[in-house]
């Protein structure tokens, strides 16, 4: 009974799922100009650099750019067949404090 390690590949983009956060929650989230929801949220972003802006009433605007990690996919090749594990429990988790307005 022989066993390997390959990697596996796809044409689609390369991802990785990342978690959005800010304190306080409730934040607007756009990414890339996009909006996509509020904080908290668990956002799939493909692997390239992406703008992140969070926007809530009240507080100073947070502008940033991230570069997630792709998901990295292995396969273990058994002589009985081939089994896939994708490593989505890798995430990334980013938490933004949200400054207050002062006036």
């Amino acid at each position: 009974m022989g066993c390997g390690c390959v990697s596996a590949s796809s044409d689609r983009p390369l991802t990785q799922m990342v978690e959005l956060d800010s304190s306080p929650a409730g934040a607007l989230i756009l990414v890339d100009g996009q909006p996509k929801g509020v904080t908290p949220r668990k956002q799939e972003l493909t692997k390239v650099t992406h703008r992140i802006e969070l926007v809530k009433e009240g507080y100073t605007k947070c502008d940033t750019y991230i570069a997630p990690e792709p998901k990295s996919f292995l396969a273990h090749v058994y002589t009985f067949g081939v089994a896939f594990w994708d490593s989505d429990s890798f995430k990334s988790k980013y938490l933004f404090e949200l400054v207050p307005v002062t006036k």
